[in-house]
């Protein structure tokens, strides 16, 4: 375990998790309340009997060992799936919220948040669906069985996220030195529909961050999408603009008044009721 801060806590149980021949048990420094709130929400989420997987800082921190303190739990499940998760934990006490339709809903128990995401953070038309839940890493949390994300499905979920507020390339760069590039990159540019100029990007800036570590890089896939980052773009609309897809605070001005399409937009995934339009 690595950690540039003393955890506030003694550890209250364990992450176990498996994946690809290995077998990584790491301490959980949880204060004894959050530890019990934690296997309250996990039980709950078993018994709907829908699946899910967990990534967010404790993804993370099952492949990398950099510990996080966090008041939140993340839990991917499909967009289908997000009433019944809702309504399991209504009738269980539980404040719930659908904070943004394209992608997110919340539970409530203050100051801790369980976050049920069904698609990824600033490119919302990619959606969480069986394969991610399916070939997600057999894991323990705190003695109750669950699922981490895989490392590509983590990637995915942070590649496009950089806010001027919040940056996750760091974590990024962290997993493929963790995983010492055992990382498949394909699968990656397949997650994110083909977007592998912000593939490019991440890798170019682990090139940068550690130029000890260049040949764990995927050469083929980097030239590939370079040549086509410098290909003039056939856009039907010469205007279409990505910028919002990384930071639509700081891209905002494009759009609202220099005359570029948003291109990244999508429309909202559930309805007001939570269930799928």
């Amino acid at each position: 375990m690595s950690t540039l801060a003393t955890p506030r806590y003694a550890s209250a149980g364990e992450l176990e998790l498996s994946f690809r021949g290995r077998a990584v048990v790491r301490p959980l420094y949880l204060d004894p309340a959050e530890a019990d709130l934690f296997l309250r929400w996990l039980t709950i989420l078993q018994k709907t009997g829908v699946p899910f997987a967990l990534g967010g800082a404790y993804g993370q921190y099952g492949f990398t060992g950099i510990w996080r303190d966090s008041k939140d739990l993340d839990a991917f499940v499909r967009p289908e799936d997000v009433r019944a998760v809702l309504d399991a934990f209504e009738a269980q006490g539980f404040e719930t919220e659908l904070r943004d339709a394209r992608w997110l809903a919340k539970v409530h128990s203050a100051p801790h948040l369980l976050d049920i995401l069904f698609a990824v953070r600033h490119r919302t038309r990619l959606r969480i669906d069986d394969e991610w839940l399916r070939t997600a890493a057999p894991a323990r949390f705190l003695g109750v069985p669950a699922r981490l994300l895989q490392p590509e499905e983590l990637i995915a979920t942070k590649a496009y996220i950089a806010n001027r507020d919040r940056f996750d390339g760091a974590d990024i760069l962290h997993l493929i030195r963790a995983l010492q590039g055992e990382v498949d990159w394909q699968r990656v540019a397949d997650l994110l529909e083909g977007d592998d100029g912000i593939v490019l990007w991440h890798l170019a800036l682990f090139a940068f961050a550690y130029p000890m570590h260049r040949e764990w890089l995927p050469r083929e896939l980097m030239q590939r999408a370079l040549d086509r980052l410098v290909t003039p773009a056939r856009e039907a609309d010469d205007r279409a603009f990505r910028g919002m897809v990384l930071d639509p605070v700081s891209f905002r001005i494009d759009v609202a008044e220099w005359g570029y399409r948003d291109a990244g937009a999508t429309p909202p995934i559930l309805g007001r009721d939570g269930r799928p339009l």
